[in-house]
């Protein structure tokens, strides 16, 4: 799989002069959502949330257009969820109140999109806005990862490390506590074999990820209006130049309560069987999205 992370000149430019015109309302909207994490993709920018993409955006004929699936555009809050027919022909969209009509409206969006999002992929997406060393989200490593967003396949999150001549983007996988992937079946458990698999991957691709982080870097200083703390990664990268670097052993971060009170000696348990199984350099606890260090 060729890793890429580019958009052309001739699209930032676009995206640039959309935020400026009275036509860039749905822009500045997913720029303006703390929630909702822009990230560069193959002559493409996603807007992830909760692991899902809201929004597609790319440059058609010079004019920057969004995509979106359907099943984000059906607001949870509709009057009916029954549309009705006219001599056995549905009314037009426009007249069901139930779908969002602009993607501006970025509220509607994420609630429509919850539902599609599982436990871990929640838990990733109250990191990923809210520290300011997160650089990415959703990196898939193969083409299958890349049509699939179950999370054993993707890596959740890329995180920057260190300034100038030590700076290093780490990956990590997010997990809750009661997740499947964290069950011991005849004495292993799933995810250590999932962290095995993605640093194969990464050890595979390190030359090709180091070059397209690296330019996403660049991309990200051109853009107008990028949070300030991307800005501030992005030129910590750029400052590295030939020093910058990635980590090929990815990291998991593990966060919840599900197992409530009683069941504080069963997460303990778990927690150090998992320290164990893939070592405790390589276990984060995150009790909660701001418990999150790198």
């Amino acid at each position: 799989m060729k890793f890429k992370r580019y958009i052309s000149p001739q699209f930032v430019s676009a995206l640039n002069e959309l935020y400026k015109s009275e036509a860039g309302r749905s822009w500045r909207a997913l720029l303006g959502d703390p929630d909702i994490f822009l990230a560069i993709r193959d002559n493409a920018i996603k807007a992830f949330y909760r692991g899902c993409t809201l929004a597609t955006l790319r440059l058609d004929a010079g004019e920057v257009r969004a995509r979106t699936h359907y099943r984000y555009l059906l607001r949870p809050s509709s009057r009916s969820p029954y549309i009705d027919s006219r001599f056995g022909r549905f009314q037009p969209s426009w007249q069901y109140d139930g779908v969002v009509e602009d993607v501006s409206d970025t509220d509607k969006l994420k609630r429509a999109a919850r539902p599609y999002s599982g436990a871990n992929k929640k838990l990733a997406g109250r990191i990923a806005p809210h520290n300011a060393n997160i650089f990415d989200t959703e990196i898939a490593l193969t083409p299958r990862a890349e049509r699939d967003d179950r999370s054993s396949r993707r890596l959740d999150l890329a995180a920057l490390t260190g300034d100038g001549g030590a700076c290093e983007l780490g990956f990590y996988c997010v997990r809750k506590l009661a997740s499947p992937d964290l069950e011991e079946s005849g004495g292993k458990f799933p995810v250590v074999e999932q962290l095995a698999k993605l640093e194969r991957r990464l050890q595979k691709h390190a030359g090709d990820l180091t070059s397209a982080f690296a330019q996403e870097a660049t991309i990200l200083a051109a853009l107008d209006r990028i949070s300030p703390r991307r800005k501030e990664a992005a030129s910590k990268i750029i400052a590295a130049g030939a020093a910058f670097r990635i980590s090929t052993k990815p990291i998991l971060i593990v966060g919840g309560t599900e197992f409530g009170q009683k069941g504080k000696a069963r997460a303990k348990r778990r927690l150090v069987e998992l320290k164990q199984a893939i070592g405790e350099a390589r276990l984060i606890w995150a009790e909660n999205a701001g418990g999150f260090r790198n």
